[in-house]
This record gives C-alpha cells, sequence and structure tokens, in this order.
C-alpha cells in the first residue's frame, strides 16, 4: 500500500496518497515507509527542513526522488522536498529547473 501511495505522491495526488496511507498504518502501524510518508505529508516542509539550503539546477535525468537520494540519503523524501520547493507535482520536473535543496551545498 505504501508504494501505491508513493505513485500518488509522485502525481500529486496528497488526498488520496493521505488516505491509503492512513489504511496502511492502521493495518501495519510497523511499516515505517507509510509512517515516514505520512508524516512528510503532515509535516510543514520549511520547518522540518529548515532556512539552510542551495540552489540547485535540474539535470536532464534528475527526479525529486533521486535529488532527496543524493542530497538527503532518503529518496522517499522527494514529497516533502517537492513541498518545500512549493511543486504541487513531483513527477513535473523539468531539466533546467532552478530548486531548494536543503542544507549546504557539497564541496
Amino acid at each position: 500500500m505504501a508504494i501505491q501511495a508513493v505513485d500518488l505522491l509522485q502525481n500529486g495526488n496528497e488526498a488520496d496518497a493521505r488516505t491509503v496511507l492512513e489504511k496502511a498504518t492502521a493495518m501495519d502501524p510497523a511499516n515505517d515507509l507509510a509512517r515516514k510518508l505520512l508524516d512528510q505529508i503532515k509535516a510543514d516542509a520549511q520547518t522540518e527542513l529548515g532556512a539552510t539550503f542551495f540552489r540547485y539546477t535540474v539535470q536532464r535525468d534528475d527526479s525529486l526522488s533521486k535529488i532527496a537520494q543524493t542530497y538527503m540519503g532518503d529518496r522517499f523524501k522527494f514529497y516533502i522536498l517537492a513541498k518545500y520547493n512549493d511543486i504541487a507535482n513531483p513527477s513535473k520536473l523539468a531539466a533546467g529547473q532552478v530548486i531548494k535543496v536543503p542544507g549546504r551545498a557539497p564541496a
């Protein structure tokens, strides 16, 4: 069910993803992925990720999942990264687009 919610979130369908994740956590409270995704939906991205960020120019084969994995250490943080950047539909990332990535730029 959590993977179904990932697909929904990738397409910007937060309401249906929330419903699926709430059912998944009710059925299996130990489902870490479902809990983490639900936490991202409920979180204020600016508060959660902080005010320090660097600008990143999206490359041709990038996705928010790939960027989240590279700079945040978890590909499933794509949704809070989308919220941090006011991106309603995470699958609509375009090459050349400049986004904020929380933290300090790597050396």
